[in-house]
């Protein structure tokens, strides 16, 4: 096995990104040192001896999880320890099987030129994963069904199931979906920050020239997508979406859908969380709310960090990423240390504040409806969960709380691979039907 140690990058090594918030998370990964020791003296703590021997048997999927352009490059080696929050010693370590990476391209104005440069940075992302596999095929595999999931998992390998957050990259009428598709995309989400052709978002953006709503909710062309994603055997993620969106989703699709990597809105209000009831439409729909690892979303931070952010950017006249490339270098150096100061004001959750959210989602929706997704490499991670290393520190705690093994591998994966099951074999009666 290679070993590298790679230079800390620079601003101009960074990937192209057009969110701010997307810059700020890449700088605070680019100054901050990796760390690979266990969150803490732990040893002695029955619940984590427990929840390690029980990921080394068990089947465990993390349903969101993001990855850097320069992913399986010589920058990005997910067979070594990356400055990421998830590669394989990671997930070794953690006991963490598997993970939906997404193929993440940020919103922006909807011209053919901007289209095209989402088609290109998706096509960077998709063809990243695929030659992970192709590196490592000892240690991992992509899954592109759910007895691929199980076998890789059988044979001592990880696997990696690819999805998507953003349809942006899809195209204006969504004409890529079926490609996608073919190359391996099982998990669509259609939003992010930002209105697009398919739906609206939860977030809507002024520099998209966005309002409220758009569409009020899905698009015409968003339900049709969701048809089609039905006849392929796409999950629908209804993560990010508007309230409308998300209740026109349930309505339409005729499988259950997932929130890959969402919050509780009665424990913290945020528009990217889920209200009572829109958890307990996904969960009737026999989908699953994978509860996210991001302390924004299940706590108090105390500050706006979008409000914060703006007006770093406005002092710096920084909209997109290529307005940093732009500075002279003092001022990027600039720009950047105030980018990492507002990180790193953020407060963590801890562990316990997160299982605090599954708590509730159970109580709320039952079990069978329960799941995990952490946002890795987006600003996910939490005091004691700080990448997939420590994946087995969420075992610990609900095994403390009283869950039972057989309930912990449900949550931890269970109930997201049924939900791809039932996905899979719709489409392929849809297909022998027809």
């Amino acid at each position: 096995m290679r070993h590298m140690n790679p230079a800390s990058p620079t601003i101009q090594g960074l990937p192209a990104v057009k969110s701010a918030a997307q810059i700020a998370l890449l700088l605070l990964a680019a100054w901050l040192p990796v760390s690979t020791a266990p969150a803490q003296d732990d040893t002695n703590d029955p619940y984590v001896v427990q929840a390690k021997a029980l990921h080394q048997q068990m089947l465990s999927l993390d349903a969101h999880t993001d990855i850097p352009e320069n992913f399986a490059t010589e920058q990005a080696d997910p067979g070594t320890e990356t400055r990421g929050q998830i590669d394989l010693p990671k997930m070794d370590r953690g006991g963490l099987t598997g993970a939906v990476m997404a193929i993440f391209v940020s919103q922006d104005v909807r011209n053919a030129e901007n289209y095209r440069r989402a088609k290109q940075d998706a096509q960077t992302k998709l063809d990243a994963i695929w030659r992970m596999a192709e590196q490592y095929p000892d240690r991992i595999g992509v899954a592109t069904t759910p007895a691929q999931v199980r076998e890789l998992h059988d044979s001592g390998r990880h696997f990696a199931v690819v999805g998507m957050l953003n349809g942006f990259p899809l195209g204006p009428e969504a004409e890529e979906l079926d490609a996608y598709f073919e190359r391996g995309l099982r998990q669509l989400a259609f939003n992010h920050a930002g209105h697009n052709a398919l739906s609206d978002s939860s977030r809507p953006r002024d520099r998209y020239g966005d309002g409220p709503t758009e569409h009020g909710g899905l698009s015409e062309l968003g339900k049709s997508v969701i048809r089609r994603m039905n006849r392929l055997g796409i999950i629908v993620d209804v993560s990010q979406l508007t309230p409308a969106g998300l209740q026109q989703s349930v309505a339409i699709s005729e499988t259950p859908v997932i929130a890959s990597h969402s919050a509780v809105a009665s424990l913290l209000e945020h528009p990217r969380n889920l209200s009572d009831a829109d958890m307990k439409l996904i969960a009737n729909s026999g989908g699953v709310v994978c509860i996210v690892a991001f302390g924004g979303y299940l706590i108090d931070v105390g500050m706006d960090f979008n409000a914060e952010m703006e007006k770093v950017q406005a002092r710096f006249g920084v909209a997109e990423e290529s307005d940093v490339a732009a500075l002279p270098e003092a001022k990027q150096k600039a720009y950047q240390g105030e980018i990492v100061s507002l990180l790193r004001r953020l407060p963590k959750a801890s562990v316990a504040q997160y299982v605090d959210a599954i708590d509730y989602a159970v109580k709320l929706i039952g079990i069978d409806h329960v799941g995990i997704g952490t946002d890795f490499n987006h600003g996910g991670g939490l005091k004691e969960w700080k990448n997939a290393g420590d994946s087995f520190q969420v075992t610990a705690e609900l095994l403390r709380r009283g869950y039972a093994e057989e309930d912990v591998k449900k949550i931890w994966g269970g109930n997201w691979l049924r939900v791809f099951q039932e996905v899979t074999d719709h489409a392929r009666s849809d297909k022998d039907s027809g």
